[in-house]
């Protein structure tokens, strides 16, 4: 009985142990929370502080977006105005292709119109190119006159033969000792049948310089046509080149 006793005291003196161990361990704990508890005050004393910051923060933002809200308001006032403007400068858009589109259609009329008066001009050129060359032959032929002291060609050819009229003319000149002497090759081509066709005369002497140099150059550059008439072009203008 008494050892039964003694057992119960020993494991009661244990629980007692037990639980004085927890006790001053959940002291220390309460000790450690206390602690806690007062670096959370200290926090919250802190977040009290940012809070009336955010707060004052808060009331500014919303005067600013008050004061954004009634500006938004007064650019949609203007955005309305400006579609007003705009609609007005589409409307005078409009306008302004409808007449661009009338300018095209009298730019395309113009263009044809032009494309036919060059191909009606470039026809005409062609026409007096032939008039232009035979007064160049007229003005050499002259010039030969004039160089050997006889009054018309026929005079000058008399009863010869073309190689005969052209070694006399080249000759002759050559002796004369003129400027800007053609050569035998020219002198040839000039005496050859270029006089045949007489009609044009009157139209072909009313030429100029400047027509001749183009009927000249309308001619092939190694053709041996044109490399004659600008020997003679050269001989009657005095030494002007094409």
């Amino acid at each position: 009985m008494d050892n039964q006793l003694s057992q119960m005291l020993a494991s009661m003196q244990n629980e007692i142990r037990e639980i004085q161990g927890k006790n001053e361990t959940i002291l220390e704990e309460n000790k450690m929370i206390l602690k806690e508890n007062k670096t959370i005050l200290k926090e919250n004393e802190n977040m009290r502080d940012e809070i009336g910051s955010m707060r004052q923060e808060n009331e500014r933002i919303l005067k600013e977006n008050e004061r954004i809200l009634k500006e938004n308001e007064n650019m949609y006032d203007e955005i309305g105005s400006i579609r007003h403007e705009n609609e007005t400068i589409h409307h005078e858009n409009e306008g302004i292709h409808k007449d661009l589109a009338s300018v095209r259609k009298d730019l395309d009329a113009a263009r044809i119109k032009h494309a036919q008066d060059v191909e009606a001009l470039r026809e005409v050129t062609m026409l007096l190119v032939p008039l232009h060359l035979r007064v160049l032959l007229d003005l050499a032929r002259r010039k030969v006159l004039e160089h050997l002291g006889h009054d018309t060609w026929e005079e000058l050819r008399a009863s010869c033969s073309i190689y005969q009229l052209t070694d006399t003319i080249f000759n002759g000149l050559k002796q004369k000792g003129v400027s800007y002497l053609p050569s035998h090759e020219s002198i040839s081509f000039l005496c050859s049948y270029n006089n045949v066709r007489r009609a044009g005369n009157i139209a072909a002497h009313s030429a100029k310089e400047d027509d001749i140099r183009h009927a000249v150059l309308t001619q092939s550059l190694e053709s041996r046509d044109r490399k004659c008439l600008e020997g003679l072009f050269t001989y009657a203008y005095n030494g002007v080149r094409v």
